[in-house]
Protein backbone atom coordinates (compact mmCIF):
# COMPACT_ATOMS: atom_id res chain seq x y z
CA UNK A 1 0.00 0.00 0.00
CA UNK A 2 1.41 3.53 -0.71
CA UNK A 3 0.31 6.50 1.52
CA UNK A 4 0.66 9.86 -0.80
CA UNK A 5 -0.92 12.20 2.01
CA UNK A 6 -0.74 12.76 5.69
CA UNK A 7 -4.35 13.54 7.08
CA UNK A 8 -4.21 15.94 9.61
CA UNK A 9 -7.55 17.66 11.46
CA UNK A 10 -5.07 20.75 12.82
CA UNK A 11 -7.11 23.78 10.66
CA UNK A 12 -10.36 22.24 12.38
CA UNK A 13 -9.19 21.10 16.36
CA UNK A 14 -7.45 23.17 18.40
CA UNK A 15 -7.19 21.26 21.32
CA UNK A 16 -4.56 20.53 23.36
CA UNK A 17 -3.61 17.70 23.14
CA UNK A 18 -3.91 17.66 19.42
CA UNK A 19 -1.21 19.25 19.43
CA UNK A 20 1.02 16.30 20.29
CA UNK A 21 -0.43 14.44 17.58
CA UNK A 22 0.35 17.35 14.81
CA UNK A 23 4.15 17.17 16.16
CA UNK A 24 4.02 13.03 15.08
CA UNK A 25 1.76 14.13 11.39
CA UNK A 26 4.92 16.77 10.83
CA UNK A 27 7.70 14.07 11.29
CA UNK A 28 5.69 11.36 9.63
CA UNK A 29 4.87 13.69 6.16
CA UNK A 30 9.07 14.26 6.54
CA UNK A 31 10.35 11.43 7.03
CA UNK A 32 7.80 9.96 4.33
CA UNK A 33 8.06 12.89 1.84
CA UNK A 34 4.61 13.27 1.15
CA UNK A 35 2.60 16.60 2.40
CA UNK A 36 -0.10 17.12 5.10
CA UNK A 37 -3.80 17.09 4.32
CA UNK A 38 -6.24 19.22 6.29
CA UNK A 39 -9.42 17.56 6.51
CA UNK A 40 -12.43 19.27 5.87
CA UNK A 41 -15.47 20.49 8.40
CA UNK A 42 -17.64 17.86 7.50
CA UNK A 43 -15.50 14.75 9.07
CA UNK A 44 -16.03 16.16 12.66
CA UNK A 45 -19.47 15.86 12.45
CA UNK A 46 -20.66 12.90 13.96
CA UNK A 47 -23.74 12.39 12.36
CA UNK A 48 -21.71 12.42 8.82
CA UNK A 49 -20.71 9.09 8.64
CA UNK A 50 -24.22 8.04 7.99
CA UNK A 51 -24.11 8.50 4.74
CA UNK A 52 -21.63 6.36 3.25
CA UNK A 53 -21.02 7.83 0.14
CA UNK A 54 -19.65 10.83 1.73
CA UNK A 55 -16.76 9.85 2.57
CA UNK A 56 -15.88 8.88 -1.08
CA UNK A 57 -16.23 12.42 -1.99
CA UNK A 58 -14.37 13.97 0.33
CA UNK A 59 -11.77 11.35 -0.75
CA UNK A 60 -12.20 11.84 -4.58
CA UNK A 61 -8.45 12.33 -6.13
CA UNK A 62 -6.96 12.49 -2.66
CA UNK A 63 -5.26 8.90 -2.62
CA UNK A 64 -4.49 7.28 0.17
CA UNK A 65 -4.30 8.60 3.63
CA UNK A 66 -2.80 7.97 6.72
CA UNK A 67 -4.18 9.16 10.12
CA UNK A 68 -4.59 9.10 13.84
CA UNK A 69 -7.96 8.62 14.80
CA UNK A 70 -8.15 9.75 18.63
CA UNK A 71 -10.08 7.17 19.71
CA UNK A 72 -12.35 3.55 19.05
CA UNK A 73 -15.45 3.74 18.55
CA UNK A 74 -18.73 2.78 16.60
CA UNK A 75 -18.75 5.50 13.99
CA UNK A 76 -16.21 6.18 12.09
CA UNK A 77 -16.21 8.96 9.41
CA UNK A 78 -12.99 7.70 7.60
CA UNK A 79 -14.29 3.82 7.05
CA UNK A 80 -12.68 3.56 3.62
CA UNK A 81 -9.99 1.76 1.96
CA UNK A 82 -7.99 5.00 1.31
CA UNK A 83 -7.47 5.20 4.49
CA UNK A 84 -5.03 3.64 6.96
CA UNK A 85 -6.11 4.84 10.77
CA UNK A 86 -3.78 4.62 13.94
CA UNK A 87 -5.92 4.75 16.80
CA UNK A 88 -4.62 6.17 19.41
CA UNK A 89 -6.88 5.72 22.34
CA UNK A 90 -8.93 2.01 22.69
CA UNK A 91 -10.60 1.07 25.81
CA UNK A 92 -13.43 -0.88 24.37
CA UNK A 93 -15.08 -3.94 26.56
CA UNK A 94 -15.48 -7.02 24.54
CA UNK A 95 -19.31 -5.66 24.12
CA UNK A 96 -17.93 -3.48 21.85
CA UNK A 97 -16.23 -5.30 19.31
CA UNK A 98 -18.49 -6.16 16.58
CA UNK A 99 -19.41 -2.61 16.54
CA UNK A 100 -16.04 -1.43 16.35
CA UNK A 101 -15.67 -4.03 13.39
CA UNK A 102 -18.53 -2.97 11.35
CA UNK A 103 -17.00 0.84 12.29
CA UNK A 104 -13.67 0.28 10.77
CA UNK A 105 -14.63 -2.65 7.95
CA UNK A 106 -13.66 -1.22 4.82
CA UNK A 107 -9.60 -0.12 5.88
CA UNK A 108 -6.89 -2.62 4.51
CA UNK A 109 -5.40 -2.02 7.72
CA UNK A 110 -6.24 -0.84 11.20
CA UNK A 111 -3.23 0.03 13.25
CA UNK A 112 -3.45 -0.02 17.26
CA UNK A 113 -1.07 2.01 19.17
CA UNK A 114 -1.42 -0.30 22.73
CA UNK A 115 -0.23 -3.29 22.17
CA UNK A 116 -2.45 -4.19 25.82
CA UNK A 117 -5.37 -3.48 23.48
CA UNK A 118 -3.55 -5.25 19.92
CA UNK A 119 -3.55 -8.29 22.36
CA UNK A 120 -7.06 -8.03 23.44
CA UNK A 121 -8.40 -7.65 20.29
CA UNK A 122 -6.06 -11.10 18.99
CA UNK A 123 -7.49 -12.64 21.32
CA UNK A 124 -11.10 -11.97 21.01
CA UNK A 125 -10.39 -13.37 17.06
CA UNK A 126 -11.47 -9.74 15.80
CA UNK A 127 -12.16 -9.67 12.33
CA UNK A 128 -10.14 -6.70 11.17
CA UNK A 129 -6.65 -6.59 9.77
CA UNK A 130 -4.69 -5.46 12.16
CA UNK A 131 -1.14 -4.23 13.53
CA UNK A 132 0.81 -2.62 16.47
CA UNK A 133 2.38 0.82 15.49
CA UNK A 134 3.32 2.09 18.73
CA UNK A 135 2.76 5.54 20.06
CA UNK A 136 6.07 8.36 20.30
CA UNK A 137 7.48 11.31 20.75
CA UNK A 138 8.70 14.28 17.89
CA UNK A 139 12.20 13.99 16.88
CA UNK A 140 11.85 17.76 18.03
CA UNK A 141 12.76 16.66 21.19
CA UNK A 142 15.59 14.76 20.88
CA UNK A 143 18.07 14.48 23.67
CA UNK A 144 21.74 12.90 23.64
CA UNK A 145 24.01 12.51 26.60
CA UNK A 146 25.23 15.78 27.00
CA UNK A 147 21.95 17.25 26.88
CA UNK A 148 21.10 19.81 29.84
CA UNK A 149 18.26 21.60 31.19
CA UNK A 150 18.32 24.00 34.04
CA UNK A 151 16.34 22.51 37.08
CA UNK A 152 14.28 25.31 39.22
CA UNK A 153 11.99 23.06 40.58
CA UNK A 154 12.01 19.45 42.88
CA UNK A 155 8.46 18.35 41.07
CA UNK A 156 6.03 19.26 38.94
CA UNK A 157 2.46 18.64 38.13
CA UNK A 158 1.00 18.63 35.54
CA UNK A 159 -1.66 16.50 33.33
CA UNK A 160 -4.17 14.14 35.47
CA UNK A 161 -2.62 12.62 38.53
CA UNK A 162 -2.71 9.43 40.43
CA UNK A 163 -4.89 9.24 44.19
CA UNK A 164 -2.28 6.91 45.20
CA UNK A 165 0.55 9.13 44.13
CA UNK A 166 -0.64 12.08 45.43
CA UNK A 167 -1.14 10.60 48.80
CA UNK A 168 2.31 9.96 48.98
CA UNK A 169 3.24 13.45 47.78
CA UNK A 170 1.27 14.93 50.31
CA UNK A 171 2.83 12.77 53.00
CA UNK A 172 6.17 13.84 51.43
CA UNK A 173 5.67 17.40 51.85
CA UNK A 174 4.23 17.17 55.52
CA UNK A 175 7.89 15.46 56.47
CA UNK A 176 9.79 17.51 54.36
CA UNK A 177 9.02 21.26 54.94
CA UNK A 178 11.59 22.70 52.47
CA UNK A 179 10.18 20.53 49.45
CA UNK A 180 8.37 22.74 47.04
CA UNK A 181 7.06 21.85 44.39
CA UNK A 182 4.69 23.11 41.42
CA UNK A 183 0.90 22.40 39.88
CA UNK A 184 -1.82 24.05 38.80
CA UNK A 185 -3.95 25.08 41.28
CA UNK A 186 -7.41 25.98 39.18
CA UNK A 187 -8.60 23.85 36.71
CA UNK A 188 -10.48 26.83 35.16
CA UNK A 189 -7.09 28.31 34.62
CA UNK A 190 -3.59 27.45 32.86
CA UNK A 191 -1.53 29.16 36.25
CA UNK A 192 0.73 27.03 37.35
CA UNK A 193 1.97 27.99 41.30
CA UNK A 194 4.39 26.92 43.57
CA UNK A 195 3.27 24.89 46.97
CA UNK A 196 3.71 28.47 48.62
CA UNK A 197 1.62 29.97 45.95
CA UNK A 198 3.80 31.84 44.19
CA UNK A 199 2.78 32.40 40.58
CA UNK A 200 4.98 30.08 38.13
CA UNK A 201 3.59 31.18 34.97
CA UNK A 202 0.35 30.44 32.61
CA UNK A 203 1.50 27.11 30.79
CA UNK A 204 -0.89 27.38 27.28
CA UNK A 205 0.74 26.37 24.92
CA UNK A 206 3.01 23.11 23.75
CA UNK A 207 6.04 25.42 24.01
CA UNK A 208 5.02 26.30 27.56
CA UNK A 209 3.62 22.87 28.74
CA UNK A 210 7.63 21.42 27.76
CA UNK A 211 9.29 24.24 29.32
CA UNK A 212 7.70 23.96 32.60
CA UNK A 213 8.75 20.54 32.18
CA UNK A 214 12.01 20.26 31.50
CA UNK A 215 12.75 22.43 34.61
CA UNK A 216 11.53 19.95 37.33
CA UNK A 217 13.93 17.54 38.82
CA UNK A 218 11.31 14.95 39.10
CA UNK A 219 8.08 14.16 37.81
CA UNK A 220 5.23 11.80 38.81
CA UNK A 221 3.67 9.16 35.96
CA UNK A 222 1.37 6.21 36.60
CA UNK A 223 -0.85 4.23 33.94
CA UNK A 224 -4.85 5.82 34.15
CA UNK A 225 -6.60 2.21 34.80
CA UNK A 226 -3.65 1.42 37.82
CA UNK A 227 -5.90 1.47 41.47
CA UNK A 228 -9.51 1.48 39.86
CA UNK A 229 -9.50 4.87 38.24
CA UNK A 230 -10.85 6.74 35.24
CA UNK A 231 -13.64 4.21 34.70
CA UNK A 232 -13.87 5.07 31.29
CA UNK A 233 -10.36 3.21 31.10
CA UNK A 234 -12.10 -0.28 31.57
CA UNK A 235 -9.20 -1.13 32.56
CA UNK A 236 -6.68 -0.49 30.22
CA UNK A 237 -3.51 0.36 31.13
CA UNK A 238 -1.78 2.46 27.90
CA UNK A 239 1.58 3.99 28.04
CA UNK A 240 1.28 7.42 26.99
CA UNK A 241 3.35 9.82 25.27
CA UNK A 242 3.51 11.74 28.71
CA UNK A 243 6.31 9.20 29.99
CA UNK A 244 8.26 9.57 26.86
CA UNK A 245 8.04 13.57 27.48
CA UNK A 246 9.29 13.32 31.22
CA UNK A 247 12.76 11.07 29.78
CA UNK A 248 13.36 13.62 26.96
CA UNK A 249 13.11 16.74 29.75
CA UNK A 250 15.94 14.71 32.00
CA UNK A 251 13.03 14.19 34.60
CA UNK A 252 13.23 11.92 37.59
CA UNK A 253 10.34 9.15 37.19
CA UNK A 254 8.31 8.17 40.15
CA UNK A 255 5.91 6.09 38.58
CA UNK A 256 3.04 3.68 38.92
CA UNK A 257 1.73 1.07 36.94
CA UNK A 258 0.74 -2.76 36.69
CA UNK A 259 2.67 -4.85 34.33
CA UNK A 260 1.61 -5.98 31.18
CA UNK A 261 2.20 -6.29 27.38
CA UNK A 262 2.35 -2.53 26.73
CA UNK A 263 4.57 -1.33 30.07
CA UNK A 264 6.93 -3.98 29.23
CA UNK A 265 6.84 -2.84 25.19
CA UNK A 266 8.08 0.08 26.68
CA UNK A 267 10.52 -1.34 29.05
CA UNK A 268 9.01 1.01 32.01
CA UNK A 269 11.27 -1.29 34.40
CA UNK A 270 14.74 0.32 32.97
CA UNK A 271 14.06 3.66 33.67
CA UNK A 272 11.79 3.23 36.94
CA UNK A 273 10.10 0.85 38.98
CA UNK A 274 6.92 1.18 40.22
CA UNK A 275 6.10 3.03 43.45
CA UNK A 276 3.91 1.08 45.82
CA UNK A 277 5.06 2.21 49.10
CA UNK A 278 5.45 5.89 50.22
CA UNK A 279 8.89 4.00 51.77
CA UNK A 280 9.84 3.75 48.35
CA UNK A 281 8.25 6.90 47.14
CA UNK A 282 10.82 8.65 49.92
CA UNK A 283 13.51 7.01 48.58
CA UNK A 284 13.06 7.84 45.38
CA UNK A 285 12.51 11.45 45.43
CA UNK A 286 15.31 11.84 47.71
CA UNK A 287 17.28 11.00 45.26
CA UNK A 288 15.77 13.15 43.11
CA UNK A 289 16.11 16.14 44.72
CA UNK A 290 19.98 15.25 44.85
CA UNK A 291 21.35 13.54 42.16
CA UNK A 292 20.81 14.58 38.47
CA UNK A 293 19.09 12.07 35.52
CA UNK A 294 21.20 10.09 33.77
CA UNK A 295 20.68 11.70 30.34
CA UNK A 296 23.27 8.77 28.80
CA UNK A 297 20.99 6.16 29.87
CA UNK A 298 17.75 8.45 28.94
CA UNK A 299 19.58 9.18 25.54
CA UNK A 300 19.76 5.59 24.24
CA UNK A 301 16.29 4.23 25.51
CA UNK A 302 14.40 6.69 23.81
CA UNK A 303 16.67 6.35 20.79
CA UNK A 304 14.09 3.81 19.91
CA UNK A 305 10.69 5.69 20.47
CA UNK A 306 10.96 8.90 18.24
CA UNK A 307 8.21 9.57 15.45
CA UNK A 308 11.47 8.45 13.21
CA UNK A 309 11.43 5.11 14.17
CA UNK A 310 7.72 4.71 14.08
CA UNK A 311 7.94 6.01 10.34
CA UNK A 312 9.92 3.05 10.08
CA UNK A 313 7.19 0.65 11.26
CA UNK A 314 5.09 2.04 9.67
CA UNK A 315 6.54 1.62 6.28
CA UNK A 316 7.41 -1.97 6.80
CA UNK A 317 3.48 -2.53 7.71
CA UNK A 318 2.43 -0.58 4.30
CA UNK A 319 4.66 -3.26 2.56
CA UNK A 320 2.65 -6.12 3.72
CA UNK A 321 -0.63 -4.45 2.79
CA UNK A 322 -1.28 -5.16 -0.99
Amino acid sequence: MKIERISSCRAIDKRFFWQIVFEWEDIFSREMGIPIWEEPKVSVNPHAFRLPILDDIVLLGKGNLFRYDLSAGNYNFWNNHKVLPCIIDFNLTKKKIAGFERAYSKHKQVLISSLEAYVFLKENNTRLPIAHLPLSISDKYKITGETRFEKKFDLVLMGRQNSVLMGFLKEYAKKHPDFVYVLRKDTKSFSYYTSTGELVGNIITREDYMHLTQQARCALYATQGIDGEHEWRNGYNQVTPRWLELIASGCHVIARYPENVDTKYYNMEHIASSCDSYCDFELKLDKARNESADMEKYSEYLSCHYSSNRVAMLKDILNKIS
